[in-house]
């Protein structure tokens, strides 16, 4: 399901981070950055410091002028248990992509997502909800 900032995709069969990052390069809207490049952001990012939020949830995340904004909330069929070296059972992916020169336009959407990422009912839900009662959520 795709709205316009949130992209909801379920029961997705990956095999390690590799294949989830080019994934999520597919189908970010960018007119110059190439998929390689846009999986290398990620793992820039990621190289920085710890993604992982809660357990079995990771947030990858980038910021770049050339990308329209786009939130996704990827649940996993089968968990990737070795995501990173830090980081084993992963079910579930909410990648952030922002657009560095108008982040400022959807900062409301994102502290809310942050604010319910802290609320473990919201976690369980991410794992166990349907996509109508997340994107339900997160308009609370």
């Amino acid at each position: 399901m795709v709205t316009d900032l949130y992209q909801y995709v379920s029961n997705q069969n990956f095999n390690n981070r590799q294949e989830v990052y080019g994934y999520l390069a597919s189908q970010i809207d960018s007119q110059t950055l190439s998929q390689q490049e846009i999986e290398s952001k990620f793992l820039e990012r990621e190289a920085m410091g710890n993604i992982e939020i809660a357990q079995g949830v990771v947030l990858p995340h980038f910021t770049n002028e050339n990308v329209q904004d786009k939130i996704f909330i990827v649940r996993l069929s089968e968990p990737i248990l070795n995501w990173s070296k830090g980081i084993a059972k992963v079910n579930i992916v909410i990648a952030l992509v922002i657009n560095s020169q108008t982040a400022f336009k959807i900062r409301p959407q994102i502290q809310n997502l942050i604010q319910h990422l802290i609320d473990e009912q919201f976690i369980e839900l991410l794992m166990t909800g349907s996509q109508l009662e997340i994107k339900n959520y997160l308009k609370q």
